[in-house]
């Protein structure tokens, strides 16, 4: 994807959850959308979620966290 660098940060346990920061870098308004890798189940789960992002944007922060819901489809052995 042209113009969209994405930097995944470390994963933090946050209240009995797990969180990441994601920090998006894009040139010009982008709609993004995510996926999440399932190791169990060797692919790719999409996320319902899709953000409109622009240079400077911030969304989300430790106190307003932004929640990507996984497709209807569960993980393997949840």
């Amino acid at each position: 994807m042209a113009g969209v660098w994405l930097v995944f940060q470390v994963v933090k346990r946050l209240s009995s959850k797990s969180t990441v920061a994601l920090v998006v870098h894009v040139d010009q308004s982008k709609t993004i959308s995510f996926k999440l890798w399932n190791a169990t189940a060797k692919r790719w789960q999409g996320i319902q979620e899709r953000l409109t992002v622009d240079s400077g944007d911030v969304h989300g922060s430790a106190n307003e966290m932004i929640r990507l819901t996984l497709d209807a489809e569960p993980l393997a052995g949840a």
